[in-house]
């Protein structure tokens, strides 16, 4: 715990690249010495978007399955008067979490986008395929049915010719 003006913090990190082994079901539960109610709290990496806080200050990370090598670093802040034996260092706590909450969310959008685009880009590059498929198609059939009729034209004048 590190204790600042507006806040005493938990930052830890859970688990990291050195990790050799998946984790089937893992929650982290941070319980506040008393019940809290200005809570921050945001999850880095594996643990990112699965935090939750409870009506006593409890942050609940239901991370669920974490495979071997995965990153996961949690942080939650609470008031700085439930740890009054503490003394605090220089400084602000809060301004840091929220900005990294922030950009969280900045890189969220930015991949909701990016999923669009691509998804936009991927089902024309798709009709285009098909379409581009189906021009191949076409136009082969159109030259079979070409090579046919020369051959049928070839034969009746070969027919003709013996009669």
């Amino acid at each position: 715990m590190e204790k600042y003006a507006d806040g005493a913090q938990f930052y830890w990190p859970f688990f990291d690249r050195r990790n050799e082994t998946d984790y089937g079901n893992m929650t982290i539960t941070i319980v506040p010495l008393s019940p809290a109610s200005d809570v921050m709290f945001i999850g880095y990496d594996s643990a990112e978007e699965t935090g939750k806080v409870q009506p006593d200050g409890t942050v609940i990370f239901s991370l669920g399955e974490v495979r071997a090598g995965d990153n996961g670093d949690i942080r939650v802040v609470y008031e700085p008067s439930l740890f009054p034996a503490m003394t605090a260092v220089d400084g602000d706590i809060r301004s840091a979490v929220k900005k990294d909450q922030e950009i969280a969310a900045m890189l969220r959008q930015e991949f909701i986008e990016n999923q669009k685009v691509m998804g936009t880009v991927g089902g024309v590059s798709v009709a285009a395929g098909i379409l581009g498929v189906g021009l191949i198609g076409f136009f082969a059939n159109v030259r079979r049915k070409n090579m046919s009729r020369k051959r049928t034209i070839k034969w009746n004048r070969m027919v003709s010719t013996f009669q």
